[in-house]
């Protein structure tokens, strides 16, 4: 459980650092393209699953980037 949580902590902590230029405080671009790509490796990433439980968490994982994904895609076809 613990490389579950250590895995979901630097998902987040990876997203978090997308926004900003640690460096400057600059907003960085990314594109959808970029956020897919990245998703496909975090979804890949199955390692750490080991019993029903990291299963179940790695589903959830799936499940939200998925609806992210299909978000901001319902979105750029809006703009």
């Amino acid at each position: 459980m613990t490389n579950a949580r250590t895995n979901s902590n630097s998902f987040i902590n990876n997203l978090l650092s997308i926004g900003l230029d640690s460096y400057t405080g600059a907003r960085l671009m990314i594109t959808l393209e970029q956020i897919k790509n990245i998703a496909e490796d975090i979804i890949a990433d199955d390692e750490w699953i080991n019993d029903s439980h990291t299963q179940s968490e790695h589903n959830g994982i799936k499940a939200g980037l998925y609806a992210l994904i299909h978000h901001l895609e319902e979105t750029e076809e809006q703009d």
